[in-house]
């Protein structure tokens, strides 16, 4: 009987020492809990400021919207110049036919460089008897426009004519030439009060018009216009 007790109390022993022995091997604060232990997971619920609003689409600006200013001002309004006039009429002339058209347009003037005429004219003359005897084969060749310009030995010139038109002073020089004389050319300038019309034209208006009526050399558009 005694034996048995002795067993008995042996067996708890070894218990208690192995279920200590257990409890170390395991990670410090961490407690094991069995699955079955877990109540049920509680059902996501959505609630109403959670879902996203919708788009109200009569709500949106469809009008386009206006171009900038900038825009604008960087295109810039159509304009060109016409000129430079000799004579007011002419520049006045030009003023009245813009604004017939429908332009804005507004006459200035300054002072500049105006054109003459292609000059015609003989030089390379050795002596003042020389070129006195040009001028009288000239003449009587049917050039009578034909004067002598007197200037230092060797300097004499003969002026055959000024002309305006390019094609005048072509047909001069021909007819000079034809006679064994040689001619040169040049343009003939001063300086003078010159005239010009300054205009913006209508929407949707070009320049080709007014560069046909007066000319490449009288007008100027883009970027070289000035606008009224």
């Amino acid at each position: 009987m005694r034996n048995l007790f002795f067993m008995l109390a042996l067996a708890n022993v070894l218990f208690f020492g192995w279920q200590y022995a257990v409890r170390d091997k395991s990670e410090p604060g961490v407690e094991l809990i069995s699955e079955s232990s877990l109540s049920e997971p509680a059902p996501l619920v959505e609630t109403a400021d959670e879902t996203e609003p919708e788009l109200d689409v009569s709500a949106l600006d469809t009008e386009p919207e206006a171009p900038p200013v900038a825009l604008a001002a960087a295109v810039g309004p159509r304009c060109l110049t016409v000129g430079p006039f000799n004579k007011v009429d002419e520049a006045k002339a030009a003023l009245a036919a813009l604004q017939q058209d429908g332009a804005t347009a507004k006459q200035r003037s300054t002072q500049g460089t105006v054109f003459v005429g292609h000059w015609v004219y003989v030089g390379n003359i050795p002596t003042r008897q020389a070129a006195r005897g040009l001028v009288e084969k000239l003449q009587a060749g049917g050039i009578k426009d034909a004067s002598l310009y007197a200037g230092k030995q060797g300097e004499d010139l003969i002026s055959l004519g000024i002309f305006r038109e390019f094609a005048g002073a072509v047909r001069s020089e021909l007819q000079a030439e034809s006679m064994g004389i040689e001619t040169s050319m040049t343009r003939k300038t001063r300086n003078a009060t010159v005239f010009y019309v300054d205009a913006r034209l209508r929407e949707g208006e070009d320049s080709d018009g007014y560069i046909a009526t007066y000319g490449d050399d009288l007008v100027l558009a883009g970027d070289s216009a000035t606008c009224p």
